[in-house]
């Protein structure tokens, strides 16, 4: 079989959960696609910081997921079991008859990458204020890092790592170029911001 990414599980989890109609509630990360939120019509899609939820936060969600492939079910917990994830997704399926390959395929195509980039600790304040000052023009969010919005379905989010000498960039677009070309800018800029303090 194929890896599947974080991101694709996320949407092939949020596409059987909206066939089945068994979540109205979900939340997510700021970092997870936004696909999902033209995608499934009825479902409320909420985002947000996940580290500090408390259980009456979570209590609101029927479904929390990331895109790195932990899901949380309220039905049965507050925490991410996989033994019991993997359960529940094959009885969607079952539910709707397809297979995964089948879920996949209903999820249009589009750009979406997750990366890493070395950056001193020293360093993560003004590559916090760099990102803000590129947002100028944008719709920007802060919620956790700073995420650049280029068009409805464009955008860059960077959050600096609360422990390690890194920066996460994450970047989605509909057209594989220019997601490519908004990242390839990013990484030239982010060079260039920590060579200056070299």
């Amino acid at each position: 079989g194929i890896r599947l990414s974080g991101h694709k599980a996320l949407l092939a989890t949020l596409y059987l959960l909206h066939k089945t109609e068994e979540a109205k509630r979900v939340y997510l990360p700021v970092w997870a696609p936004d696909i999902a939120d033209y995608l499934f019509d009825g479902m409320i899609i909420e985002r947000g910081k996940q580290i500090g939820m408390k259980v009456n936060d979570l209590m609101q969600y029927d479904f929390i997921g990331t895109g790195q492939g932990s899901f949380i079910f309220r039905e049965f917990s507050l925490i991410s079991d996989a033994i019991y994830a993997g359960v529940k997704i094959m009885q969607m399926l079952a539910q709707t008859g397809m297979s995964l390959s089948e879920v996949l395929a209903q999820i249009p195509d589009f750009y979406y990458l997750v990366h890493e980039v070395h950056c001193p600790a020293r360093l993560k304040g003004k590559m916090m204020r760099k990102f803000r000052e590129e947002s100028e023009g944008h719709e920007a969010s802060f919620v956790d890092g700073v995420k650049i919005r280029f068009d409805a379905r464009t955008w860059i989010l960077m959050i600096p790592d609360q422990h390690a000498d890194s920066l996460h960039l994450f970047v989605q677009s509909d057209d594989a170029q220019d997601g490519e070309a908004l990242y390839r800018d990013f990484i030239q800029k982010i060079e260039r911001w920590i060579a200056e303090d070299a």
